[in-house]
C-alpha cells in the first residue's frame, strides 16, 4: 500500500465528518434588502396580530364582567324591591290590623 493513498483517504474521511451540511443561509452569501424587509414586515405584522388577539381577549373578558356585574345589580335591585313590597305589604296589615282593634273599643 501507497502511504500517499492511505493518508489522502484517511484526510478525505475526516473532512467528511467535519465539515456540516450546507443549509440554505450557508449557501447564501449575500442578503437582497427586499428579502430583510420581507421578513421584517412579516414580524412586525404577526406582533400587530398577538397584539391584537391579546386587545381583543382583554376586551371580551372586561365586557364579561360587565355583563356579570349588570346581572348581580339586578338581581339585587329585584330583591330590594321585593323585600320592599313585602314590608309594605306587612306593615299595611298591622295597621290594618291595629285600625280594627281601635275601632272595636
Amino acid at each position: 500500500m501507497d502511504f500517499a493513498k492511505l493518508m489522502s483517504s484517511e484526510i478525505s474521511k475526516k473532512a467528511q465528518q467535519t465539515s456540516p451540511p450546507p443549509t440554505a443561509e450557508a449557501t447564501t452569501k449575500y442578503l437582497k434588502r427586499a428579502d430583510l424587509e420581507g421578513q421584517r414586515r412579516q414580524a412586525y405584522l404577526d406582533e400587530q396580530a398577538a397584539l391584537q388577539r391579546e386587545r381583543e381577549a382583554k376586551l371580551n373578558q372586561k365586557r364579561k364582567r360587565e355583563e356579570e356585574e349588570t346581572a348581580r345589580n339586578r338581581e339585587r335591585d329585584e330583591k330590594r324591591r321585593r323585600l320592599a313590597e313585602e314590608s309594605r305589604i306587612r306593615r299595611e296589615a298591622e295597621e290594618e290590623q291595629k285600625e280594627r282593634a281601635r275601632r272595636k273599643r
